[in-house]
C-alpha cells in the first residue's frame, strides 16, 4: 500500500495530477520500455522536449528510479532547474548515485548557489577523489566561496593519486598564487610549463609570482610573453607588465604598456552619459535638483554635444531661481543648436529656453537689476 501512494504522489509532482493517477497493472512490461528507448533516442539527439514527453508515458506504466532521472535530467537541459532539485528531493534523497549527485551540484551551480552545490560535490569527493570534474567543479565553488584552503584539501587529495594532471595543476598553482604561496606557485607553474603548457594564464601568474618574490626579470620575461600572446589587448596583462617595467628601470617601455592599458580601461563614453543622465533624471524626480545639475555636467563630460543635457541644467537653475547660471544655461544650449543647425530639430526646447530667458530677464528687471 504505500508503494502504491509513494507511486501515486510521484505521478502527481511530475505531471500535476495526482488525484486521477491510476496504475495499469494490466500493461505490459515492452511498452513503457519501447517509451524508454524512443526517449533515450530523442535525449542522445538533444531533443528534450520530445524525450520528456517519452519518458513521462513510460513513468506512467512503470515506476522507475532510472526514469524519474531521466526527467530530471530533461529539465536540466530545458533549464528546469528547481523542477530537476525537487523532484530528487521528493523521491531519490536515500537513494542517490553519484550520477544523481552530480546533476543536483550542476542544478544548483546554475542556480548560483555554490555553498550548495559544494555539499553535493564533497559526497562525490569523498565517494570518488579520482572523479577530474567534480574536483574541478568543487574547487570553483570553493573559490566563489572564498574558501581557498577546503580547495586545496581536495586538490592535494587528487594529486596524491595523479600528480600529473595538468588541468588539475593549473588550478592548483593558481590557487598557491591567491593564497601567497608564490614559490609554491612558481615551482608548480614551471613544471607544468615544462609540460608542455605555454598558455596565456600560465605565463601571467607565473610571471606575477616571480614578481611577489621579487624575481622581477623572470617576472618580465613571463609577462612580456603574456603580452604578445593577447597581442597587446589584455589590460590587466599590460598593466602588470608596465609595472615591472618600471621596476626593473625600463621606463619608456614601462610607460608605454601602461598607456595601452589606459587606454583599453577608458569607460565607454556613450554609455557613461547615458548613465549619468539617468541618475540625473532620477533626481530630478526625487527634487534633489543639486545632485541632478551634477550628474548632467557629468554627462556633458562624455558627450558635450548632448544638447538636452544643456537645456535640462538650465532648467533645473530656473527652479532654483539662479539666474544668472539659468541664463548661461540657456544661451549655451541656443548657441549650441544653433551651431549644429538643429533649431528645427529641438524647436520645443528652444523655444522654451527663449521663454525663460525672457521670464529671467524681466524678474530681473523687477527687481531693479540687469542681465547683460
Amino acid at each position: 500500500m504505500r508503494k502504491i501512494l509513494f507511486v501515486c504522489c510521484l505521478m502527481g509532482v511530475v505531471f500535476g495530477q495526482a488525484s486521477s493517477f491510476v496504475r495499469d497493472t494490466d500493461v505490459n512490461m515492452m511498452d513503457w520500455k519501447s517509451y524508454y528507448r524512443q526517449g533515450e533516442s530523442y535525449y542522445h539527439r538533444r531533443q528534450f522536449l520530445k524525450a520528456l514527453e517519452k519518458y513521462r508515458h513510460a513513468l506512467k506504466q512503470h515506476y522507475s528510479d532510472t526514469l524519474v532521472h531521466a526527467i530530471a535530467s530533461c529539465y536540466y537541459e530545458r533549464g528546469y532547474y528547481r523542477k530537476s532539485i525537487e523532484l530528487y528531493r521528493d523521491f531519490l534523497e536515500n537513494d542517490l548515485s553519484e550520477q544523481k549527485i552530480d546533476l543536483l551540484a550542476k542544478c544548483y551551480d546554475k542556480l548560483e548557489l555554490p555553498d550548495s552545490a559544494l555539499m553535493y560535490r564533497r559526497q562525490i569527493a569523498e565517494r570518488n577523489i579520482e572523479n577530474q570534474s567534480n574536483i574541478l567543479l568543487l574547487v570553483q565553488d570553493c573559490l566563489s566561496l572564498e574558501i581557498p584552503d577546503t580547495a586545496l584539501y581536495f586538490l592535494d587529495r587528487y594529486t596524491a593519486v595523479d600528480s600529473t594532471d595538468l588541468t588539475v595543476n593549473k588550478l592548483r598553482a593558481y590557487i598557491f598564487y591567491r593564497t601567497g604561496n608564490y614559490y609554491r606557485a612558481i615551482d608548480l607553474y614551471e613544471q607544468i610549463k615544462d609540460a608542455g603548457d605555454n598558455q596565456t594564464s600560465t605565463n601571467y601568474y607565473l610571471g606575477l609570482s616571480y614578481a611577489q618574490a621579487d624575481s622581477l626579470s623572470k617576472a618580465y620575461d613571463c609577462l612580456e610573453l603574456a603580452v604578445e600572446q593577447t597581442r597587446r589587448r589584455n589590460a590587466h596583462i599590460l598593466c602588470q607588465f608596465g609595472i615591472v617595467s618600471s621596476k626593473l628601470g625600463d621606463l619608456s617601455v614601462g610607460n608605454q604598456a601602461l598607456d595601452e592599458a589606459i587606454d583599453l580601461l577608458q569607460p565607454d563614453k556613450t554609455l557613461m552619459g547615458y548613465l549619468y543622465e539617468t541618475k540625473a533624471s532620477n533626481f530630478t524626480k526625487m527634487r534633489q535638483v543639486d545632485e541632478a545639475i551634477a550628474c548632467y555636467k557629468r554627462s556633458l563630460e562624455y558627450n558635450s554635444h548632448h544638447y538636452m543635457c544643456i537645456f535640462h541644467i538650465g532648467y533645473l537653475f530656473h527652479l532654483k531661481k539662479d539666474i544668472h547660471n539659468e541664463k548661461v544655461f540657456f544661451e549655451r544650449f541656443l548657441d549650441a543648436v544653433k551651431k549644429a543647425n538643429k533649431e528645427d530639430e529641438y524647436k520645443k526646447s528652444v523655444g522654451y529656453a527663449v521663454g525663460y530667458l525672457k521670464s529671467a530677464k524681466e524678474e530681473e528687471f523687477f527687481r531693479g537689476g540687469f542681465i547683460d
